[in-house]
């Protein structure tokens, strides 16, 4: 069996929390987000200092405040994405966690919200296999949720407040929503204001 641990499941810096690690024996981490950006290693330097220690890096997290976005400000979220993702693939991370839009300002609307999801996903580029993994082919964010409907159709995939998708209605909704974009010539990677 595997084992992974948070990062921010320690206290002090990150070097000290990988070493940490992988003296307890764990076998992969997931890195928080803050621990690496106060870290001096850059993530590539991170990168290699896992691989030295015998972990593999399972998940990058968390990326905050994507969905329920405000349209005027929602390029500046997918400029926001686009960074993390490089750094993601400094990381040889190949899962990123999304969390909810907890922000006073966020609006509580799942259309908006899958829109939103959906242009995240379509911004994912093919992230290569670290050289220490098996040889897989490079998934984007959209085919592994179309994965993720196939497996899960039924479940919750997206909640807010009292309002619950499940993968499957999460899924058909985005494909209507992206019927009637493309019925009103919007092209696919075209950014859409409201």
């Amino acid at each position: 069996m595997r084992r992974g641990i948070a990062t921010v499941s320690l206290s002090g810096v990150l070097a000290d929390k990988l070493d940490s690690i992988a003296t307890a024996g764990f076998d992969g981490i997931e890195i928080f987000d803050n621990d690496l950006i106060a870290s001096p290693l850059s993530p590539a330097e991170v990168a290699r200092r896992c691989a030295d220690l015998g972990l593999s890096i399972d998940l990058f997290q968390p990326i905050r405040d994507i969905e329920g976005v405000d349209p005027r400000r929602f390029p500046d979220v997918l400029h926001r994405v686009r960074r993390k993702l490089e750094v993601m693939n400094e990381l040889g991370a190949t899962t990123f966690l999304a969390c909810s839009n907890a922000l006073p300002t966020a609006i509580d609307d799942p259309e908006l919200s899958a829109e939103q999801l959906r242009a995240v996903g379509d911004l994912a580029v093919p992230v290569p296999a670290p050289l220490s993994a098996p040889a897989v082919a490079p998934r984007t964010l959209p085919e592994i949720f179309a994965t993720a409907v196939e497996q899960h159709r039924g479940r919750i995939a997206v909640r807010s407040g009292t309002v619950a998708w499940t993968y499957g209605g999460l899924d058909a909704r985005a494909d209507e929503i992206a019927s009637v974009l493309a019925s009103h010539g919007v092209e696919r990677g075209e950014p859409v204001i409201a």
